[in-house]
């Protein structure tokens, strides 16, 4: 077992906003009118809402309410609990005490023993378990309701030795209460509900390298645990691990990392979730279509397990309409008994900004067009939580927990929006970047070039007989906001469904990445629609990789520079040093001049995805200046590279030092 590098604990979840803390606590209750039962849980949260839902459609959810005070429990957040039928709002909102390290003492006064989450876990019998994983104090508080969450014990402290800032999921296993967490590592924890016995945590030695950046935990059709994960690298990757030794296992042997077996998730895949019941464990994340996509995923995909093989099968692509998924921000997932899945993932509709549902029926072989349950302006700030049961009819009810400027709660039943008239059909938009003679979604090219183009397709019952127009933008963020559009391609008129190209961009763009969308008018028998942003990735790199450091040997200057065009590179080299004026000048008073000297300069050609090595001729100046620095000096280089719209100039500062000399020894006989 290995400890992961610990982290400054902040008792605000990140990208959270910390706002004033008010001793009186303010719920606001009150109905809204965007989806059926959507309503505001806390104004006041400082938390995403971790939920659960029993067989009687009963809600239950755990959160932390805002507190800057000094004066109550350290500063820390309040942890605070509700319980409500699906369909109605919050009765009674508990504020849950906290015990100190210890059971029955006195927190320490100033000591930071809050609690890291509120995670709701369903026992049998109509007990309800919050529990709390504590990084400061390494353990677990335990706070128990015998009579269905109508009230809670004070709460008891396991000491588990849990050690992580960010807890994610906490289920009920037979007489283990298992957690899942990440920080900087893969962490596990399996703690005896009686508090006696547990184990160290587990933090797997075995995971992707780059960085844990999200972690989910499940049970699969078999009761044995799966932990998912994604980690930061480049392309992004994910990975699970499952739980392999006996069965069922006990605190003991669940914590020991040999008992787990490692796995990878083929291709590019990021922010993973799972979710899994008696009926199947399902992982849903944002993958790419391929390694070429790098950090840029292009499709949200579910995928069902086999408890068997311990593998996941195919990705379903979770597809039927919505063009504008947010890859980067993660959704939720919920299963229930019979196997039914309802994954949830934010999206834009028009200019709104929802919050999308998709269930399968079928073990996950297909899933529905996407149904919009909530507005959600600010759905990256928290990614949202769902539960979801089966009903009596056969179909499914679910509850969704989400931030959108407080602690909102959502069901299932469809946003009311105007239809388009009965005339028009759908559309959809996809697009492709042209640059030269080479076309694609992903395109690379070299800074300085000019002339890239990109044009839309439509598809759908009516696209043949398409007219209307469609207007293209280059942003330089995958948001496509308006703020980060770097080029107004214009807008081009359609005709029999084929839309005329964008303009071409006349300014070189800086190296960096670029993002095309298309947004199509529609007409009397299409309906209006719109390409997904990151759906093309332009990338842009410097036509020339400069070195840090170079070699002399009192004449020449030796640099090697790496040309990363698909041409062969035209450069020319200068180097120069920047002196101050004379001390003479200093003392009477005069600002110092600035000297610009010129040590030398070249012309050379590189060729194309080729590194050359250039000897750059010193002049006079130049050996003499390096002679009085000792053969070791920084300078300026500047390369300037020829292109297709002129003339671009790569600088930076390089350090020129004195060549090794090569000995020759010489051999007697």
């Amino acid at each position: 077992m290995s400890t992961p590098a610990r982290r400054t604990p902040s008792r605000t979840r990140a990208a959270l906003a910390v706002l004033a803390f008010s001793l009186v606590l303010a719920l606001a209750l009150a109905a809204s009118a965007s989806a059926k039962n959507l309503f505001t849980l806390d104004a006041n949260a400082n938390s995403p809402g971790w939920i659960a839902m029993d067989s009687s459609a009963n809600v239950y959810v755990g959160w932390f309410d805002k507190n800057s005070s000094s004066t109550v429990d350290g500063g820390n957040e309040i942890p605070m609990f509700c319980k409500f039928a699906l369909g109605a709002t919050c009765p009674n909102p508990v504020t849950l005490n906290l015990p100190g390290p210890t059971t029955g003492t006195t927190p320490l006064p100033g000591a930071d023993d809050g609690v890291d989450a509120v995670l709701p876990v369903l026992g049998a019998s109509g007990t309800v378990y919050l529990v709390g994983p504590r990084y400061d104090d390494e353990d677990t508080v335990l706070w128990t309701s015998t009579n269905g969450g109508g009230s809670f014990d004070s709460g008891i402290v396991i000491p588990n030795s849990y050690d992580s800032t960010g807890p994610d999921d906490a289920l009920l296993d037979g007489s283990n209460l298992l957690l899942g967490a990440n920080n900087v590592g893969l962490i596990f924890n399996a703690t005896p509900l009686s508090g006696g016995g547990g184990a160290d945590e587990l933090a797997f030695d075995n995971v992707l390298p780059g960085g844990v950046a999200n972690a989910s935990l499940a049970l699969d059709q078999n009761g044995n645990p799966v932990e998912a994960y994604g980690v930061l690298s480049t392309p992004s990757s994910a990975g699970y691990e499952y739980y392999n030794g006996p069965t069922p296992g006990n605190a003991a042997q669940l914590d020991d990392e040999s008992n787990w077996m490692p796995e990878t998730i083929s291709g590019v895949s990021q922010v993973p979730a799972l979710a899994g019941s008696p009926g199947g464990l399902y992982m849903l994340s944002a993958d790419g279509s391929n390694p070429s996509n790098g950090d840029d995923p292009t499709v949200v995909d579910v995928r069902a397990y086999d408890a068997s093989t311990h593998t996941f099968g195919a990705p379903v692509a979770l597809t039927g309409g919505n063009p504008d998924l947010d890859f980067d921000l993660g959704g939720a997932i919920a299963v229930t008994p019979s196997g039914r899945a309802v994954a949830l993932w934010p999206a834009a509709n028009s200019s709104t900004d929802v919050l999308d549902a998709y269930t399968s029926t079928n073990g996950g072989a297909t899933f529905s067009a996407p149904v919009d349950v909530a507005t959600c302006s600010r759905c990256g700030v928290a990614s949202p939580n769902i539960a979801a049961i089966d009903t009596s009819g056969g179909g499914v009810e679910g509850a969704v927990a989400f931030d959108d400027g407080g602690l909102q709660i959502a069901d299932l039943t469809p946003l009311t929006t105007s239809a388009p008239p009965p005339s028009q059909a759908a559309t959809n938009l996809t697009t492709l970047q042209t640059s030269g003679a080479t076309s694609g979604a992903s395109l690379t090219i070299t800074a300085g070039t000019v002339g890239e183009r990109d044009v839309a397709a439509i598809t759908g019952t009516n696209a043949a007989t398409a007219g209307g127009t469609v207007t293209y933008s280059l942003y330089d963020a995958d948001t496509c906001t308006a703020g980060s559009q770097i080029f107004n391609g214009g807008t081009a008129g359609v005709k029999n469904g084929v839309a005329t190209a964008s303009s071409p961009v006349t300014s070189a763009l800086g190296a960096g990445k670029y993002y095309w969308r298309a947004s199509y008018s529609g007409d009397a028998s299409n309906a209006a629609s719109q390409s997904g942003c990151g759906s093309e990735v332009l990338t842009v790199v410097n036509a020339a990789s400069l070195p840090g450091t170079a070699t002399s040997n009192g004449t020449t200057v030796t640099i090697s520079v790496s040309c990363q065009s698909a041409t062969p590179c035209s450069v020319t080299v200068t180097l120069s040093v920047t002196e101050s004026g004379s001390a003479i000048t200093a003392k009477k008073g005069r600002k110092p001049k600035k000297k610009v000297v010129t040590l030398g300069t070249g012309h050379f050609t590189i060729s194309a995805h080729k590194t050359g090595k250039l000897s750059v001729k010193l002049n006079r100046a130049g050996r003499s200046l390096l002679r009085k620095h000792h053969d070791h000096l920084d300078a300026k280089l500047a390369v300037g590279v020829a292109t297709e719209s002129g003339t671009r100039t790569i600088t930076r500062t390089i350090d020129i030092k004195k060549a090794k000399v090569k000995r020759h020894t010489k051999h007697h006989r």
